[in-house]
């Protein structure tokens, strides 16, 4: 008897957050899909701010790339000697 009572207890859990978390999501895109549709020609003027702003650094290669692969290497050799 308590299982039964467990195994719907944890599924009305799991759906009642999935129903929460959907309808956050959901006011987000919402508001944010709003927001750029109403100022697509405003933000073409208007100053680069947020992922406009940085996504030239970001697929950026960093400089000594190499000494960060044989360090991230190194780590992972280590790791492994460690177990």
């Amino acid at each position: 008897m308590y299982y039964r009572f467990s195994i719907v207890n944890s599924c009305v859990t799991v759906l009642l957050l999935t129903g929460f978390l959907a309808t956050i999501l959901m006011r987000v895109l919402k508001n944010d899909f709003l927001k750029y549709t109403r100022d697509d020609d405003a933000a073409e003027e208007a100053e680069e701010t947020g992922w406009k702003y940085i996504h030239g650094d970001v697929f950026r290669f960093p400089r000594h790339g190499e000494l960060i692969y044989f360090y991230m290497l190194f780590r992972s050799y280590l790791y492994g000697q460690c177990d």
